[in-house]
């Protein structure tokens, strides 16, 4: 059986292809995240749009401020991408979990 973590990017990477199916090329990348926020949480996943992050080092000093496009179950970062003609949506590499050690929800 998958981690929870794999069943939620799969869950993620599905709706993501379905909207893009849905939507295909042509729109810009906010009407994208708009679309893959909106699914997300038809599904009854925590998702919050444009949530700022703090980075910090091993020893707590703070590197910088990010600001996740989406933040699904506060455990993803989802930054998508709008389609072109010759690229798939989402890449990836726009998935990915925050590092408890050096990502701090803000």
């Amino acid at each position: 059986m998958k981690d929870a973590i794999f069943q939620l990017c799969d869950q993620i990477r599905e709706t993501s292809f379905s909207l893009q199916s849905h939507l295909r090329h042509g729109h810009v990348e906010k009407v994208y995240e708009n679309g893959l926020f909106h699914r997300l949480r038809k599904q009854g996943l925590s998702v919050i749009q444009q949530h700022p992050l703090s980075v910090l080092d091993e020893d707590g000093t703070l590197l910088g401020e990010f600001t996740a496009d989406l933040f699904v179950n506060s455990q993803l970062i989802v930054e998508p991408v709008a389609p072109s003609s010759t690229n798939t949506w989402p890449n990836y590499s726009d998935i990915s979990a925050p590092r408890e050690s050096n990502t701090v929800s803000s």
